[in-house]
Formats: structure tokens, sequence, C-alpha cells
């Protein structure tokens, strides 16, 4: 079984792993009912729209709930989200018990207060990884664009009223392997097959995304009570951590040694 705070942090590895080598995914995607997956041009045109509308609304906040689904039942986990575009994010989840995982700058923290772990990567020698693991966060998807495959399909048909529709975004293993050399990309696993997000053509963020791992079952956050906010302050991404806590620092750089 996964550890809640295993799983979390995972989420951010899936993103980051696709500067590495992958394969390629066997079937096209396919619509649901009452999609239409939109021809390239509409495509890129509906994903520039949505990053000039966040780019326009840079912090947010919103409520989380997540679920996994495996052998012994559905667990699931709630929080919140503060997020300051493009660099800043702090996801705190509740419950079941407390996890705190704060992206600010170059550095990830993720600090369990109930197993008295905090866990730091250093992305300050990685700024390729550093970029994405932004645009993971921040959900930017005009950088995630050049490492996945991005599929974009609307519902209702694209020529219904602008309010009315609703668009599903899936990211897929590229159908070919990355030409990048093996020194200029970080070494880590890439767990899932595809990741799903849903929004609404006005929304200021996703109100589901969900990862589909090779091995192990979905992951789906929901997001729900999204709000523009002022920008937070530097205290709001500050993670008061007890003094006998000794981190595990991990420091990525390009040359992944």
């Amino acid at each position: 079984m996964i550890r809640s705070d295993v799983w979390v942090f995972l989420i951010l590895v899936s993103f980051i792993a696709a500067l590495s080598k992958v394969a390629a995914v066997e079937s096209p995607p396919l619509a649901e009912n009452g999609e239409t997956l939109l021809a390239k041009a509409e495509a890129d045109q509906v994903i520039a729209e949505m990053s000039e509308r966040f780019k326009a609304n840079p912090c947010l906040k919103a409520r989380i709930a997540a679920e996994i689904d495996d052998l012994i039942g559905t667990r699931k986990m709630e929080g919140e989200l503060l997020l300051d575009r493009p660099s800043r994010c702090f996801r705190k989840f509740i419950k079941p018990s407390l996890i705190m995982q704060v992206l600010n700058g170059s550095r990830l923290q993720e600090y369990t207060p109930k197993t008295k772990k905090l866990f730091i990567t250093d992305f300050s020698r990685a700024p390729q990884a550093l970029k994405v693991a932004q645009a993971a966060f921040t959900a930017d998807l005009q950088v995630l664009n050049a490492f996945f495959t991005v599929h974009v399909f609307a519902a209702p048909e694209q020529t219904s009223p602008v309010s009315d529709r609703r668009y599903r975004i899936l990211l897929t293993k590229p159908a070919s392997e990355l030409t990048t050399t093996e020194t200029t990309k970080p070494k880590l696993p890439f767990p899932y097959n595809r990741i799903q997000a849903r929004i609404a053509s006005c929304d200021l963020f996703f109100n589901e995304i969900a990862y589909f791992p090779e091995d192990g079952h979905p992951i789906v956050e929901r997001y729900f009570d999204i709000q523009p906010i002022k920008k937070p302050t530097d205290e709001a991404f500050t993670v008061e951590i007890p003094a006998d806590i000794v981190p595990q620092v991990r420091i990525l750089d390009k040359e992944n040694k």
C-alpha cells in the first residue's frame, strides 16, 4: 500500500519524469460521450486562452478532495491549495492526517508531522526540471506541452456558446522517445501512463486532475471553491518545522550526479 505522503509526492515525480525516455502509447485516446476531439489548431487555441486566463489570475485558493482506490477500498484526503503563479504552491492536506507540500522558488518541501519526516528537493542546479516542476504545480500547459502529447476534447460541441463548453485535457506519453541526451535529464521513474484534467471554459483552475499509473490504481484530485485572491505574503509559504526534525535533502542537478 502506498503511503499517503508518498503518493502525493509521486504526482510531482510523474511530471518531472517526462524529461526521461518513455515508451510510446499504443492506442490513440477515445472521446467520451458527447465529446469532440479538437484538431491541433483548435486545441492550441484552447490552451493558449486558458494560459492567458491563468496568467491574468496568478493567485488563487481552493479546496482539494483526493482519493485513490486500492485493494482495501477508497482512501480519501482533504485539504487546501494556495497558488501564486508561476513559482509558488502550497498544498496542505488536513484529513485524515496533516501533510504539507510547498514549492517555493527552487525548493520543494514535504513535511508530515505524524511521521516527523521532512523531505526537501533542491532544483537550483536543474533549471529544466525546475521549469517542469513549477509547470506541474501551477498547471502551465504551455510548458508541459513540450514534454507530453496533449489531446483536448470539447463537450458539448465547439460550436456551442463559450459559457457552456467543458474541456478534458489528456496528457500522454509521447509517440516516440524523447531525443534529449542522458546527461541533460533527471533519471527518475515515470509511474504514470497518462494524466487527465477537466475544466470549464471560464474557470481559473482545473476542477479535476486524474493520474493513471503504469501499475497500481488511479489517483483523482478534485478542486472546489476556486477563488482568485491577492498576492500571498512570504509567510504564507513558510512551514514551521520543529527544531528536532532532520531534513532529508535531495539535490537535483542536470548531470544527475
